[in-house]
């Protein structure tokens, strides 16, 4: 059974990862490090991604654990930051159009890259609720 932790941590990885290296397929090595088959995908294809970054810019080979440590996070970042919410209260306040326009369309003209949840909770933050 997986542990229930929320993140994986470095060690986990990359004992994930030597395991792979020695030989076990990827459903081996997920049984023995006891970690969820979809994580052991992920970390596996961020692995790749990283040796074959390597072999096509002729770099060396990272270690195992510059592969767990420096792998490329995916994802939205969970919150804006300080400029990008300060952009976006100023911008909702500029003018009538900006102001009758929902916060989410006021961030795309501002090339905020954010979900609409996380807009909507910057904007009741601050204040701002339509």
């Amino acid at each position: 059974m997986p542990p229930k932790h929320p993140y994986i941590d470095d060690a986990s990885k990359g004992a994930l990862l030597a395991l792979i290296n020695n030989g076990d397929t990827l459903f081996l090595a997920t049984k023995k490090a006891k970690i969820n088959p979809k994580t052991a995908r992920g970390i596996k294809r961020r692995a790749d991604e990283i040796t074959v970054y390597c072999d096509t810019n002729d770099l060396l080979l990272p270690s195992l654990y510059d592969q767990v440590t420096i792998a490329p996070k995916l994802g939205r970042p969970q919150v804006l930051s300080e400029i990008q919410g300060n952009q976006l209260k100023e911008a909702c306040k500029q003018d009538r159009q900006h102001h009758e326009m929902f916060q989410f369309e006021v961030a795309e003209e501002l090339n905020i890259k954010a979900s609409r949840t996380m807009i909507r909770r910057e904007t009741k933050t601050q204040r701002l609720n339509r």
